[in-house]
C-alpha cells in the first residue's frame, strides 16, 4: 500500500503537533496546515495533495466555515475525517452527508482518535451503523426543537420582525422611532405585538429568545 499523506487542519496547534506527532511516529506523512498564512484555505489545503484531511470544524470563525469545507475536499479527492469539538448533531450530519468519512470528539482519547485517523487514511473506516442512526435521529430532533421554537417568529409582521431586530442590536425604543420616522407610541404597540406573539414578559426576554434559538430577521 502507498503511502498515505494526511493534513491536520486545525486552529488548535498544539493538538494539530501533537497529532502529527503520533501518526508520524507510525509512518504516516504528516503536515500540520499552516492556517494563517492561507490566503485560500481550500486551495491551499488541496496544493498539499493530501489522501486524507483531519478537519476542525470552528476555525476562529464559527462551524460555517469548516463545514462549508468538507464538500469541496471530498470533490478534490479527499478523504475528510471532521475532528472537532463542536459536537453539534446537525453540524455533524451536515459532514457526514457531504462525504466526511468519519467524526471524532475532540474530547476522546488521543489514542483514539490516532486510531481512526489510521484507519481512514487507509481507506479501511467507516462510522459504524449504529452510531450513523444515533447521530441521525439526534439531529432529527433537533431540526424538530428548533422548528417550533422559531414558530412563534413567523407570526410576526415584517415592521415587528425589524423592530426585533433593533432590539437585538441594543436599540431603544426613542432609536427605533426616530430612524423609522415614526411615533414613539407606534414602536410601543409594535413591541407589544411582539412580546404576546413570542409568549414573553419583557423587551430583555424576546432578544433572549431570539439569540437562544437562532433567530435572524426576514428581508423585505
Amino acid at each position: 500500500m502507498s503511502r498515505a499523506r494526511v493534513v491536520i487542519v486545525d486552529d488548535h496547534q498544539l493538538l494539530a503537533e501533537s497529532v502529527a506527532l503520533a501518526l508520524s511516529a507510525l509512518g504516516v506523512e504528516t503536515a500540520v496546515f499552516d492556517l494563517p498564512r492561507a490566503a485560500s484555505k481550500l486551495t491551499s489545503i488541496l496544493a498539499l495533495t493530501p489522501d486524507l484531511v483531519l478537519l476542525d470544524l470552528d476555525l476562529g470563525q464559527g462551524i460555517a466555515e469548516g463545514l462549508a469545507l468538507v464538500a469541496p475536499l471530498v470533490d478534490g479527492g479527499c478523504r475528510v475525517l471532521v475532528v472537532t469539538a463542536w459536537m453539534d448533531p446537525e453540524a455533524i450530519g451536515a459532514a457526514l452527508a457531504d462525504g466526511a468519512v468519519g467524526v471524532v470528539d475532540k474530547s476522546a482519547p488521543l489514542e483514539h482518535l490516532i486510531a481512526v485517523a489510521t484507519a481512514c487514511a487507509q481507506g479501511v473506516y467507516s462510522v459504524p451503523r449504529a452510531e450513523k442512526r444515533r447521530i441521525d435521529d439526534a439531529a432529527r430532533r433537533q431540526r424538530t426543537s428548533r422548528e417550533r421554537e422559531l414558530a412563534p417568529f413567523a407570526m410576526l409582521t415584517l415592521r415587528e420582525a425589524e423592530v426585533l431586530r433593533c432590539l437585538i442590536r441594543g436599540e431603544n425604543v426613542a432609536g427605533i422611532a426616530g430612524r423609522a420616522h415614526v411615533s414613539e407610541a407606534t414602536v410601543r404597540s409594535q413591541v407589544r405585538g411582539i412580546l404576546t406573539k413570542l409568549d414573553v414578559a419583557s423587551q430583555l426576554s424576546a432578544v433572549a429568545l431570539a439569540r437562544r434559538v437562532g433567530w435572524s430577521a426576514p428581508s423585505e
